[in-house]
């Protein structure tokens, strides 16, 4: 046995009428490529000194077992 189709849902219009394009979506794309700051000149870039690093060494503790434990670098 065959159901019925809701008429309801169905509509007249061709597709393309029904589906809009949004066009605002390609326009703010190219608005924030356009919005973007300039690099800075070599000037500009100064390298800081470097800081000390976190890095993790791994110490046996009082029972013999290998314990991962924090150190500056």
């Amino acid at each position: 046995m065959a159901r019925k189709v809701s008429e309801a849902s169905l509509t007249t219009r061709p597709a393309p009428t029904r589906r809009r394009r949004r066009a605002t979506v390609n326009r703010a794309c190219a608005t924030v490529t356009s919005s973007l700051p300039r690099p800075r000149s070599m000037e500009e870039t100064v390298t800081e000194p470097a800081r000390p690093a976190l890095v993790w060494v791994l110490v046996p503790d009082a029972t013999g077992r290998m314990r991962p434990e924090a150190r500056w670098a």
